[in-house]
């Protein structure tokens, strides 16, 4: 069930984690994507233009005791203009980087566009229907454990052949789909389009690495997401069509096709760091 407490309170200019931004490696440790979500917040209270590409790096553990973000616009032109944010932990440390880019939307003649194919919707129309009791619910709690705060915070609905499988040496690449629709960022505040996406995007590494989770670490050291459609702030469910390669060396790339009800809207990328849980 959504959680309607929202991912984070704001005190004293400092993004104190609630139980939903609480990711599954640490319960002191924020998820990654709400703090994606505020870094985009931050970014787009610097600028009028359209936030289209967010790029994180994620240096340590974001912490969950609370967090501020100092962002500052570095070049604007008449059509782009370029961003950069610290995201610092209540004891000054460094905890990750961000770099925003922002174009000028305008309206063009029309022309013929070769749209590709939506994204499987009813999983969650199964799941709208008949709940959490729904394979479709069941499957999205299998890829995305609702043990941790961010699992239990949001909803991810997943087809029923999403695969879950530990496999052995190099991974080859099994695409699968997730639909999420999550709580807001702050109370008394609406997400915009882009803030609205982050969550999800974040999520890629388990949806995509296709690795056990009671075996494996697999933490993403960054993320970017690149839109180039900006869903209605309004919109419910975003969804992930994503694929991975992950080999016995350590590495593993992940990378996914975002989108709303309506079509594709963008891409995500992340590098993984992999570890076995057995030492």
């Amino acid at each position: 069930m959504l959680a309607s407490t929202p991912f984070f309170r704001q005190e004293n200019g400092f993004y104190i984690g609630n139980q939903g931004a609480c990711g599954p490696w640490s319960d002191d440790a924020c998820h990654a994507g709400p703090p994606a979500a505020a870094f985009a917040r931050e970014l787009e209270l610097l600028c009028d233009k359209q936030l289209i590409r967010l790029q994180i790096d994620l240096i340590r553990p974001v912490p969950m005791q609370g967090f501020k973000i100092a962002a500052e616009l570095t070049k604007e032109g008449r059509s782009t203009a370029y961003a950069t944010a610290k995201l610092l932990g209540k004891d000054g440390k460094l905890c990750a980087t961000a770099n925003g880019l922002f174009h000028t939307m305008t309206e063009l003649p029309a022309f013929e566009v070769v749209e590709k194919p939506l994204l499987d919707f009813s999983p969650v129309e199964r799941f709208l229907r008949e709940g959490e009791a729904s394979p479709t619910a069941r499957k999205g709690r299998e890829v995305l454990p609702a043990k941790n705060g961010f699992g239990k915070a949001v909803e991810p609905i997943c087809p029923e052949d999403t695969p879950t499988d530990t496999a052995q040496g190099a991974i080859p690449g099994v695409e699968s789909t997730m639909w999420m629709r999550t709580p807001e960022l702050l109370p008394n505040e609406s997400m915009s389009g882009f803030q609205r996406v982050c969550p999800l995007a974040d999520c890629i590494n388990a949806l995509a690495a296709n690795l056990d989770f009671k075996d494996y670490l697999f933490m993403n050291t960054d993320l970017t997401v690149a839109l180039h459609r900006i869903p209605d702030a309004s919109a419910e469910w975003i969804g992930l069509r994503g694929v991975g390669d992950c080999h016995q060396n350590g590495m593993g790339l992940v990378r996914g096709e975002l989108h709303d009800k309506h079509g594709s809207i963008g891409t995500v990328l992340q590098n993984l760091l992999l570890r076995s849980r057995q030492g």
